[in-house]
């Protein structure tokens, strides 16, 4: 399998993104499963919503303000 069919069916993107987050969730779960932050997104975002996979360096993680410029948290 190459790097494209690890995250996308036959390494094409889909157009809603749900093949996507069901390959994250594969691995890190749900975000009903996860920490609260998740969990207050659950049913709102797909994983890629926040997770830019292709701009981002691994180990990066995105921050409230990424999104929130109101000063919400």
């Amino acid at each position: 399998m190459g790097e494209c069919e690890s995250c996308h069916a036959n390494g094409e993107p889909s157009a809603d993104s749900a093949y996507e987050n069901e390959q994250c969730q594969s691995c890190h779960g749900s975000l009903a499963e996860m920490s609260e932050t998740h969990k207050a997104h659950d049913g709102m975002l797909n994983c890629s919503d926040c997770h830019v996979v292709h701009e981002m360096n691994v180990g990066d993680k995105p921050t409230c303000d990424n999104c929130h410029d109101d000063g919400r948290k």
